[in-house]
C-alpha cells in the first residue's frame, strides 16, 4: 500500500499528499495516513531550529497525533508504511508558517528532487530556485520601498535616508515598510540615559536593555542655603531642559541645634507635587561634616519636570535660638 499523508489544520481544512504554506504559529497540526497498511512509522524529520514541537501520540500507529506549530518555518513529516515488506512505501509533506512580517518561505533541511528521492512529495523540478528567488525580490523590494522619515519613526525626524533621533522620539519597526505599525508585530527601539542601554519594546512590552556604551553622568546643582532663625527662607531651581531627578541631598559644617524646629521641603512649584518622601525633612537630624541622602518621594511620575519647571528649597525655623553652619544642598538629575 503506498503512503499517503492527510493533514488537518486545527482540525479542519484537510490537505491530501501535498505540502501546504497556511500555517501560523500556535497552529495544531494533525496527519493520518489515507490508507490502511501493516505497519506504520512516523517522523517529524525537521522542524525550525528552536522548535520544540512533537507528535502527541504514538509513532507507529495510523496517525502519529498531532503538534504545534511554535516557530516560522518549516516541518517536515515523513511517513513510512508497511516496513519490510515489498509495498514498503515513504512520502514526505512540508508543512510551513510563512515568516510574519515579509511572508518569506524557508526552506527544510534533506530537500531535494534528484536519483535519492523527491522530498517533499511535490516539490517542483526546479527544486528551490523559484522560491528563493521569489524571498529574494520580496526582500529587495522591502529595502527599495523603506523610507525611515515616514515609516520608521514616530516623533520629530530629520527625513531621508540617515533619519536623527532627537530627545523623545523611538523609532518604530512595522510589519512592512508601506504600513503602519500592526498590534500584533510591534518593535521599538531607544536608548535611556536612567539605564544607559539602547532598549527595545515588542508588542506593547515592557523596554527591555540590549546594552549600551554606559550610563551618562548625572547632572547636579548644589547652593549654599542661608541660615536665619526663626524665618522661612526659599531658593528656587529651574529644571534645564526635560529631566528626571535623581537624588536630594544636604551638608551641614555642625548638626544644626534649635529649641524649635528646622525643616526642608523641597516642591515642585508648578505641578505642586512634593519631591521628597515626607513633608518635610528634619535638618536637626543632620551628622555634622556628612553628605547625607533625603529619600525621595515614591511617585515616579512626580521625578519627571518639564524643562523651565521651578524647584523650590524652603528652610523653615520656628525659633531664634537656631543653630548651624555651613548648610549645603545639592539636587541631582539626569535627561528623561
Amino acid at each position: 500500500m503506498a503512503a499517503r499523508i492527510q493533514s488537518l489544520r486545527n482540525g479542519i481544512d484537510p490537505v491530501d499528499e501535498m505540502s501546504r504554506d497556511d500555517l501560523v504559529i500556535g497552529d495544531v497540526v494533525a496527519v493520518s495516513s489515507l490508507d490502511g497498511a501493516t505497519t506504520y512509522n512516523w517522523t517529524l524529520v525537521f522542524a525550525p531550529d528552536g522548535s520544540t514541537a512533537t507528535f502527541s501520540g504514538s509513532g507507529t500507529a495510523v496517525s502519529p497525533g498531532s503538534f504545534t506549530v511554535d516557530l516560522v518555518g518549516p516541518y517536515l513529516v515523513r511517513l513510512v508504511v508497511d516496513v519490510g515488506l515489498l509495498t514498503q512505501s515513504t512520502q514526505y509533506v512540508r508543512l510551513r508558517a510563512k515568516t510574519t512580517s515579509l511572508g518569506l518561505c524557508l526552506v527544510a533541511a534533506g530537500e531535494r528532487r534528484d536519483g535519492s528521492g523527491i522530498i517533499p512529495v511535490d516539490v517542483s523540478a526546479e527544486g528551490w530556485a523559484n522560491e528563493q528567488n521569489e524571498n529574494l525580490l520580496k526582500l529587495e523590494a522591502a529595502i527599495a520601498g523603506s523610507d525611515w522619515a515616514t515609516t520608521l519613526m514616530v516623533g520629530s525626524n530629520s527625513g531621508g535616508s540617515n533619519p536623527t533621533l532627537t530627545p523623545g522620539d523611538v523609532m518604530v519597526f512595522g510589519t512592512s515598510p508601506a504600513a503602519g505599525v500592526s498590534a500584533v508585530n510591534q518593535g521599538r527601539l531607544r536608548y535611556s540615559q536612567t539605564s544607559g542601554s539602547f532598549q527595545t519594546s515588542v508588542n506593547g512590552g515592557a523596554w527591555a536593555n540590549i546594552g549600551g556604551g554606559g550610563p551618562a553622568p548625572d547632572d547636579n546643582h548644589q547652593f549654599e542655603a542661608t541660615v536665619f532663625p526663626g524665618n522661612t527662607i526659599n531658593s528656587l531651581w529651574f529644571a534645564p531642559y526635560d529631566c528626571e531627578v535623581v537624588g536630594v541631598r544636604v551638608y551641614g559644617q555642625t548638626s544644626p541645634t534649635t529649641a524649635g524646629v528646622y525643616t526642608l521641603a523641597v516642591e515642585d512649584l508648578d505641578a505642586s507635587n512634593n519631591i521628597l518622601s515626607v513633608a518635610t525633612f528634619d535638618l536637626t537630624s543632620l551628622t555634622a561634616a556628612t553628605l547625607t541622602t533625603v529619600a525621595l518621594t515614591g511617585t515616579g511620575a512626580d521625578l519627571l519636570l518639564s524643562a523651565g519647571t521651578r524647584v523650590r528649597f524652603q528652610f523653615v525655623s520656628d525659633n531664634g535660638d537656631l543653630v548651624a553652619t555651613g548648610l549645603y544642598t545639592q539636587i541631582i538629575y539626569r535627561s528623561q
